[in-house]
Formats: C-alpha cells, sequence, structure tokens
C-alpha cells in the first residue's frame, strides 16, 4: 500500500467504491474518507463492478472554504505545493514562509478537509486507542520542543516503524520550529 505511484482514488471510483468529493479525497456514505484504499495487481479477470458516477457534495464547499493555506484552486483540483499534508510530509527543503501561518500546528499531515466534511460526520468505529499502550503510540507525545536535539540514530529508532519515518528527522524538525513560531504570542 502506498509505494508506487497508482491512481487507487479513480481506480475504487470507477469500481464502484464511492465519489471524488471536492477536496479530491473518495468518499462514501457511510464511510465519509476516512478509510484506507489499497491495490493489488493481479493478471486474473475479476467480475467488474459498476463506477460511481454520481457527486454527493451537491453546493457545499467546508473542504475548500476552511484550508488553512488555500490549497485547491477549484473543487476537485488541489496544488500540492500550498497543501499541508504534502508540504510537511513529502516535500523536502525549506517550505515558502509564506504558507507558515497556514501551516499552524500541523507538525505531520493535515486533516482539515476531512474534519469539516458533512460526510465524515458520522461515526465509523469505535475508538481503541485506550487498549494501545504507550509504547505503541509514540505520536501521541511528539516531543516538539526536543525534536531539534534529536539524533538520526534515536530518530530511527522510536520513528521508523510510524508514518513520521517518511518524513524522516530533518523533515520533523523543519517543520516543529514552524508550528514553535506559530505557536509564540
Amino acid at each position: 500500500v502506498d509505494t508506487a505511484p497508482i491512481m487507487e482514488r479513480q481506480f475504487a471510483e470507477l469500481a464502484g467504491i464511492g465519489w471524488r468529493g471536492k477536496n479530491t479525497l473518495l468518499l462514501d456514505k457511510e464511510l465519509g474518507s476516512y478509510f484506507f484504499i489499497a491495490c493489488v495487481l493481479t493478471d486474473v479477470e475479476l467480475p467488474a463492478d459498476s463506477p460511481h458516477h454520481a457527486s454527493h457534495c451537491g453546493t457545499c464547499t467546508a473542504c475548500l472554504d476552511a484550508c488553512p493555506t488555500a490549497a485547491f484552486v477549484k473543487p476537485g483540483i488541489l496544488d500540492a505545493t500550498r497543501c499541508i499534508s504534502y508540504l510537511t510530509i513529502e516535500h523536502r527543503g525549506a517550505i515558502d514562509e509564506t504558507l507558515h501561518e497556514g501551516i499552524g500546528d500541523w507538525v505531520f499531515g493535515c486533516d482539515v478537509c476531512q474534519e469539516v466534511c458533512p460526510w465524515n460526520r458520522k461515526p465509523t468505529q469505535k475508538n481503541n486507542s485506550e487498549n494501545l499502550s504507550q509504547s505503541e503510540t509514540p505520536l501521541r507525545t511528539f516531543p516538539l520542543e526536543s525534536v531539534n536535539e534529536e539524533s538520526e540514530e534515536s530518530f530511527r529508532r522510536k520513528y521508523r516503524k510510524t508514518a513520521l519515518w517518511r518524513t524522516r528527522l530533518a523533515g520533523i524538525q523543519r517543520n516543529a520550529k514552524i508550528v514553535i513560531r506559530n505557536q509564540k504570542p
């Protein structure tokens, strides 16, 4: 999952799983956008499902209006160079200073467009966080102030089995500096 550039959302839409929302994410009437899409590549012929042709976003623009960095060019079109998720996870190097304020307190990723989506208002699963020990949830207490003193070895040991590893230490340090500056009065 997520190891190569495959158009998962487009394939999922063609398979009838949901529709592409104005925030470019795949939406389902029951799950909203809070689900993972995985692709299995095979040469086995499988029965085809009907594509999902309808959009159920209507006149709603909550996701577009709430984006802190105005990353949506228009409904369904995202400018990744302004998207907080792209900037804080995938982007290498400095982040344009005009976007720092919009990043707010997002050290890694962003869920604003999902949080405001009316399709995500239904609870989809029970919160299982109480079943996880603190050692299994290192991201809950991310050391924002001390991340600049973190060594590569220590960072690798703590986070290599988490999503934070994708950004690497340099990216997390860059993001933490922006967030710390944003938090100052």
